[in-house]
């Protein structure tokens, strides 16, 4: 029986360096599109705040403003912390940044839980941004332990290229 002949497969061309490169950087930014809108939230969010908690103490005088901001104060320095570990997080581009933020908007919810409609959504942001950046920070380094390994030369190699001129050379004397 004769075997029939098979097609050789074609290879599938490799893409260039500079299309890895681009195609990295729009990976890094699409990842930290959350991060970017949950950092915006916040801003709106802080600035709601204050100036919900200012006009409480301005519009009705039942409340003085001490009295307010000792009872707004938690809240204001977990947004606070948030806030900046967002930034941190949208700037550098570190997955780690992300998920300390989202604890900070888990202790705002926490602080004050009348109104963890407002901060949930920065906070689901936050989780699933870090999870899509955490994702992309392991195959890096997946990527980069490859290429480490694969360019390491074999600890032997210098012994084998020693012994193959050695049998050249008795080869040539023969």
């Amino acid at each position: 029986m004769a075997e029939k002949p098979t097609k050789p497969q074609a290879e599938t061309p490799s893409p260039s360096l500079n299309d890895s490169k681009s195609t990295q950087e729009t990976n890094v930014i699409s990842n930290r599109v959350l991060s970017v809108v949950a950092f915006i939230i916040t801003s709106g969010y802080i600035l709601l705040v204050v100036l919900d908690m200012f006009a409480e103490a301005i519009n009705y005088d039942l409340i003085p403003l001490q009295t307010l901001i000792y009872y707004m104060a938690p809240v204001l320095i977990c947004l606070a912390a948030a806030y900046i570990l967002n930034a941190l997080a949208t700037f550098q581009g570190r997955s780690w940044w992300n998920l300390a933020s989202c604890v900070m908007y888990i202790a705002t919810i926490a602080v004050y839980p009348s109104l963890w409609y407002l901060v949930i959504i920065q906070t689901l942001l936050t989780f699933l941004s870090f999870f899509r950046m955490h994702n992309r920070e392991m195959k890096e380094a997946a990527q980069e332990h490859i290429e480490e390994t694969q360019e390491t030369p074999l600890v032997d190699t210098p012994n084998k290229k020693m012994e193959e001129l050695a049998n050249q050379k008795s080869s040539s004397k023969e």
